[in-house]
């Protein structure tokens, strides 16, 4: 697999997503049904915990157009 980052606007226009995909004869698909374990899932959950808490620690030295 490959990685591809994508920006998934439809839930907020901050949040960026990675997704593995297979690239073949210059196409790229999302590679589906990959099984996360709980331990992967947590870890997961807690990196977005840390990204959103690191993103409000600073929201009050952003312009005010930059705050979304």
């Amino acid at each position: 697999w490959e990685l591809l980052q994508m920006e998934i606007t439809a839930l907020n226009p901050e949040y960026f997503s990675v997704y593995p995909v297979e690239c073949q004869d210059g196409q790229q698909r999302i590679v589906q049904g990959l099984a996360l374990s709980e331990f992967a899932r947590s870890r997961i959950a807690l990196t977005n915990r840390e990204l959103r808490e690191e993103r409000d620690g600073v929201l009050d030295l952003l312009p005010s157009q930059s705050r979304g």
